[in-house]
């Protein structure tokens, strides 16, 4: 994506050109990128970092004002929003494999145990999925939770499929394909982005 200066000729521009150009806005922001059909929207990456990016603007208003005031110092230099600030921390840590977190000065929390009992009940093309948290456990932000149609698959962000609070101990995957098996793996997150041991493996195999 290439911004602009100023609109194209001096004049506001919007749209596709020939098929291969595009001008937009995007927060104010006069931008030119090229024009490109997704070959496949729904890629394990693209649900990964959607599921990321939904957490993470559901539990904003969560937030409390020493953590907003966080993400505006982060939002400062770039004249962006603070929720635009915590959004692109946390999608740039997840692609590296880290914990996503709700601000950024805690520090040094101990990591989650990972949650027990996880079972998936079968509906028509849906997985129902319960788990219960371990008492006690240190866990204080949210759960995150991957998915394969492969077992014994390694969880990360091209195979995350949901994210929950921690107070949450049940989650539904739907449109799935009925009678092929699904496998399951999860953890919990600290507010620092420390990331919880992992559930063992589990599966379930919803119904037509």
């Amino acid at each position: 994506m290439v911004r602009v200066k100023a609109p194209l000729f001096s004049l506001e521009a919007s749209g596709t050109i020939g098929g291969c150009i595009v001008f937009s806005k995007w927060k104010g922001r006069d931008y030119v990128r090229r024009h490109a059909i997704p070959s496949n929207p729904q890629s394990g990456l693209q649900v990964g970092v959607r599921s990321v990016f939904g957490w993470i603007a559901q539990d904003y208003t969560n937030l409390s004002d020493a953590d907003i005031s966080d993400w505006e110092d982060l939002a400062a230099g770039d004249n962006i929003t603070p929720l635009n600030a915590q959004i692109r921390d946390a999608v740039g840590r997840a692609r590296r494999n880290l914990g996503w977190r709700e601000n950024t000065t805690d520090t040094g929390s101990t990591t989650p145990a990972a949650p027990t009992g996880a079972a998936a009940t079968a509906q028509p093309h849906t997985l129902v999925l319960d788990w219960t948290d371990p008492a006690g456990d240190v866990a204080d932000y949210c759960i995150a939770i991957y998915s394969s149609l492969v077992t014994s698959f390694t969880p990360d962000i091209s195979n995350l499929v949901g994210i929950v609070p921690v107070s949450t101990e049940t989650w539904t995957h739907i449109g799935l394909a009925a009678g092929t098996e699904v496998f399951y793996r999860m953890r919990g997150i600290n507010t620092d982005g420390v990331l919880g041991t992992l559930i063992a493996e589990f599966s379930g195999t919803p119904a037509a």
